[in-house]
């Protein structure tokens, strides 16, 4: 029954074309438009790290002082020096991290090699192994390199080849500041999207970190950093040590049956710090998990949701004017219906026709949308926002296309079906 459906579909689409093409087109422009903005927020609020985000928390606390008015920055969202360094000496999860973003003016050894200003981060020995980062050679420091300052340093694949020509580039010299730093390991170009571990900002699609630090090592280089960096108090030059100071970003990892207890802990320790008079705000610890902190960061702009409000009123526009186009196609058909009827056949049967042509025109549709999202990404990689060239389609949200088109054009066509095959025969066959 469902191929015999399907194939008188296919006759009477054949013998309409002009009214086929141009349903399809209205149903392939009216997905296209929608798709196009919904693959965008897709990307930005997908996981940036699948299987492994589970575990990964942000603790944040309030040291700002009462008097605290500045329209900058919130401070709370990044940790001062001596919090961070109480917080990795608890070692209350499976890893914690402390970190930040450096720039630095990197020359190898290599004879023909240029100076190259390049973005790092300065992390503690934990980073790697608690994101997975993935190494191609080499390895990542210890905790004990950490404590005893050991100039080395972690590249990932391009610098490395950028520097030295080569991958396998463990064990050479880099120079920076008129400092020397081993290369004790390359990691393989890797940057999540977003780049959910750094301070948010209009970079966190569309940079990754090629080189990391022990973090000691460069605080006490006196390195530079980048990120938003908050301080109050009376000193207008305070260094990156000093206790009025956010400029830190910190992950731990922790097992389910663990979350309660760091909560606890933190609270705690808010109060605490309060207690000895350095927190003025109490009871204002937090701790978010790694979706909900990116939730809480609003990575997708304001402009993007009114562009998918805005689309999202134009495809319904569309399956309107497709449902008046499919009611005037389906009950001009009323005579046919009719006889048909006549001869014996069931009402569901004339409904689940129209609803075959209507599904068969959505798929048609479904596939120039197809087209048309393509193009409409091509425009989005055009524009100047850092996550433009990142976004991209992907089986799922070519399904998704399909998927839409046809669900579409079986709604919208629905009402027309069910009417058409509801006719009472004697009507027709009079005339």
């Amino acid at each position: 029954m469902y191929p015999y459906s399907l194939y008188l579909a296919f006759l009477q689409l054949k013998s309409h074309r002009i009214l086929t093409a141009i349903i399809a087109l209205a149903i392939g422009v009216g997905v296209a438009s929608t798709m196009t903005i919904f693959t965008v927020i897709h990307v930005l609020s997908r996981d940036p790290l699948p299987g492994r985000s589970h575990l990964l928390y942000y603790p944040t606390l309030d040291s700002r002082p009462d008097n605290w008015h500045a329209d900058g920055p919130d401070p709370s969202l990044n940790l001062t020096w001596l919090d961070a360094s109480n917080l990795l000496a608890a070692k209350r999860g499976v890893r914690q991290a402390a970190m930040a973003g450096g720039e630095l003016l990197l020359k190898s050894d290599a004879p023909l090699a240029l100076p190259a200003m390049v973005q790092g981060r300065y992390v503690t020995p934990d980073f790697f192994p608690m994101f997975g980062v993935p190494f191609l050679t080499g390895r990542a420091w210890n905790a004990q390199e950490e404590t005893e300052r050991v100039h080395v340093m972690v590249i990932n694949a391009s610098l490395s080849r950028r520097l030295f020509g080569t991958t396998n580039s463990v064990g050479k010299l880099i120079r920076t500041r008129d400092t020397e730093f081993t290369v004790i390991g390359v990691i393989n170009d890797w940057a999540p999207r977003p780049l959910f571990y750094n301070d948010v900002d209009g970079k966190s699609f569309s940079r990754e970190d090629d080189f990391f630090l022990p973090l000691h090592t460069a605080v006490d280089m006196g390195t530079n950093t980048t990120g938003n960096r908050v301080c109050w108090g009376s000193d207008s030059n305070p260094s990156l040590t000093s206790d009025q100071c956010t400029w830190l970003q910190f992950w731990v990892e922790l097992q389910p049956d663990q979350v309660a207890g760091y909560e606890t802990f933190l609270a705690n320790y808010q109060r605490q710090q309060a207690d000895a008079g350095r927190f003025s705000h109490r009871g204002s610890a937090h701790l978010y998990p790694l979706n909900a902190w990116l939730k809480r960061q609003n990575l997708i702009p304001n402009g993007v949701w009114l562009q998918f409000a805005l689309v999202s009123c134009f495809f319904f526009v569309c399956l309107v004017n497709i449902f008046s186009l499919l009611l005037t196609k389906f009950m001009g058909r009323a005579s046919e219906v009719s006889v048909r009827r006549s001869l014996g056949a069931r009402r569901r049967d004339v409904f689940l026709q129209f609803t075959m042509e209507a599904s068969l025109i959505g798929f048609v549709g479904g596939i120039l949308g197809l087209a048309l999202t393509q193009i409409g990404l091509a425009i989005v990689h055009g524009q100047p926002d850092s996550y433009a060239k990142v976004v991209h389609t992907d089986i799922t949200m070519l399904a998704a296309t399909l998927v839409v088109a046809v669900l579409g054009c079986v709604l919208a066509g629905a009402i027309p079906a069910w009417r058409a095959s509801s006719v009472a025969p004697s009507l027709y066959l009079k005339d």
